[in-house]
């Protein structure tokens, strides 16, 4: 099917950001007229697909509701197998899925309006003392923190999309006016399903992008500041003798022999996380993808074991969703004073991340356990489940906004330090580390004079005419810094 393909785009963004996070190609690019420079960037193409997507399921929800007079109760239960023995049980239960299916292009609406605008200050950092030439590339904690803040949109155009198709199935505008055979409504009832859960494997699928490129986030602010601290601690281990220092063992180097094994037991419960969704999103896309043109191929009838596989695919998931979930909790409460420095505030970023994340997984449970006691028939279900996803996508793009949005002299500016030579220049509370300047554990406590001259630092060191320049972008070339491998060797540049 079409949907399935999007996972297409998805890869695309991926090699885009990855074409696109180079300096010379950003100081080309940034010499086009202003609004080509902007366009070219990954995350407005991505997002265009998205609200292109949003507005086409905007207009054909419009032409159902038209078609059967705001989706009146009359024109609801001809699906026949979720018709109920009792017409007073259908019209109390139809009427409250009416209203909530009426109400869902809105909540999605404003959804959509509450992210794009969050994503939108993060593209235009005024303030920010480097780079100010790229001013439409996000520097690398930026980037990280806009996959995050996406995740509403995205599962929200998704989640509408199955409010659609489960209406258009129990509206009766799936078929054609006049008889329909058995064999039809099976075949429609099936694609539409396919289409629904399509949907929600794409949805799931960045979902565990989003929650593993969280992760990096946080074990990245963990090493700016060890690495700021080493030299202090070199520093005191230099006053102790020379028997003394031979004896330690685990200081002389912490972040080999304390970040670096925490880095990787931590990111083992994201990994596996992330994987796990990967191949149940990836399986099932590939069930619907060969059924589709050109290759009409149904694997569930010729390999009965394949469909057999994704029940137990989907409780790996909520398992090891549980394990990721821990490992974030462990991360936010081990440290939160570190997380916390700069204004970072980890807690409602933490519980943004969580909440959809367990809210899926849990809903999904419920509502099977709700058709299964005959509460609600399939279709029901189904409707119910969307409309409920959608309503709360809002509420969390609303956090999502305020955990992650961007202000003047808050933790992202951080990233003008990465990478950037100081040493020996005399700027005030900045260390050197091998030549590389490490990130101060407090920015905003920065004088404002050391932060002018930090600025024109960065000026002097990355200016360039177009298409010319020297230097890194802020996270350029770092995108392996987190979850680093054990015993890898690594220079000593900050991530």
């Amino acid at each position: 099917m079409m949907r399935a393909r999007l996972v297409l785009v998805f890869l695309a963004h991926h090699l885009h950001r990855r074409l696109c996070n180079n300096r010379d190609r950003q100081q080309k690019i940034h010499c086009l007229p202003r609004p080509v420079a902007l366009l070219i960037q990954p995350y407005v193409l991505f997002h265009s697909v998205f609200l292109f997507l949003l507005l086409e399921s905007c207009m054909q929800m419009w032409d159902l509701m038209q078609a059967t007079n705001w989706l009146d109760a009359e024109n609801f239960p001809r699906w026949p197998f979720s018709r109920r023995p009792r017409m007073a049980e259908i019209s109390r239960t139809v009427e409250v899925l009416r209203w909530m299916a009426i109400a869902s292009p809105v909540v999605i609406v404003v959804t959509a309006v509450v992210t794009l605008r969050h994503l939108w200050l993060h593209h235009i950092v005024h303030q920010r003392a480097f780079d100010q030439d790229l001013r439409w590339y996000p520097s690398h904690s930026h980037d990280l923190a806009m996959q995050v803040a996406t995740m509403p949109l995205i599962y929200g155009v998704f989640a509408f999309d199955c409010v659609i198709q489960t209406l258009v199935l129990m509206t009766g505008c799936a078929f054609m006016e006049g008889a329909v055979s058995d064999n039809v409504l099976e075949m429609t009832r099936h694609l539409t399903q396919e289409r629904y859960s399509t949907n929600l494997e794409l949805a799931d699928l960045y979902e565990a992008w989003a929650l593993y490129n969280f992760g990096r986030l946080c074990l990245m602010r963990i090493r700016r500041q060890i690495r700021q601290e080493i030299p202090l601690l070199r520093t005191s281990l230099a006053s102790l003798d020379r028997l003394k220092q031979e004896d330690l063992r685990i200081f002389r180097d912490p972040e080999r022999f304390l970040f670096r094994p925490l880095e990787v037991t931590t990111g083992i419960g994201v990994k596996i996380f992330v994987y796990t969704c990967a191949v149940k999103s990836l399986f099932a896309l590939t069930i619907t993808f060969l059924a589709d043109e050109p290759f009409h191929i149904k694997l569930c009838d010729k390999a009965p074991w394949a469909c057999q596989l994704l029940p137990h695919m989907d409780g790996a998931a909520f398992v090891t969703s549980t394990i990721a979930i821990l490992s974030l909790i462990a991360i936010e409460h081990g440290f939160h004073e570190i997380l916390r420095l700069q204004g970072f505030d980890p807690l409602p970023k933490f519980l943004g991340v969580k909440a959809l994340v367990s809210v899926t997984c849990l809903q999904g449970l419920a509502m099977s356990f709700v058709q299964r006691q005959n509460l609600l028939k399939s279709d029901e279900a189904a409707l119910c489940n969307a409309c409920l996803l959608c309503f709360e996508l809002l509420p969390l793009s609303l956090l999502t906004s305020r955990a992650w949005k961007p202000s003047r002299g808050d933790w992202y500016e951080a990233d003008g330090l990465v990478g950037l030579s100081l040493g020996g220049l005399g700027v005030d509370g900045v260390d050197g580390v091998d030549g590389v300047a490490s990130v101060p554990s407090v920015l905003p406590s920065v004088p404002s004079l050391a932060s002018a001259r930090i600025g024109a630092l960065w000026r002097e060191n990355r200016r360039g005419s177009c298409g010319h320049g020297g230097g890194r972008l802020a996270g350029e070339g770092e995108w392996a810094e987190s979850y680093a491998v054990l015993g890898k060797e690594e220079s000593h540049e900050l991530v």
